[in-house]
């Protein structure tokens, strides 16, 4: 299982004025996903910056679930949806590093 953040900020242009609900972004995404994207979970952050996803993604390496996620990211922002105003700004690796872990003291 590997954690990946992307960030969708409103395009130019666009306004952050009416920001889409939790709901709107999440059957935006339900709407461009399949199973073979292979999205365990999903967690969508509303920020006052724009809108924040955490995509749990399994059945690959960390390089392909990177590209997964942003590629369902940019076909929702791309499609006639609650993110159609928003563009793919940002992405991060949310995976812990693997092995135990160690007191710090």
């Amino acid at each position: 299982m590997h954690l990946v953040g992307v960030l969708l900020t409103a395009a130019t242009g666009g306004s952050a004025g009416t920001r889409p609900t939790v709901g709107a972004v999440l059957s935006a995404l339900d709407s461009v996903t399949s199973a073979r994207d292979g999205v365990e979970h999903l967690h969508v952050h509303i920020t006052p910056r724009g809108v924040r996803l955490t995509f749990y993604l399994a059945g690959c390496d960390l390089t392909d679930a990177v590209g997964r996620a942003i590629a369902i990211a940019h076909r929702a922002v791309a499609g006639p949806t609650a993110l159609a105003r928003f563009a793919v700004t940002d992405f991060n690796v949310l995976d812990r590093p693997a092995g135990p872990r160690r007191d710090t003291h």
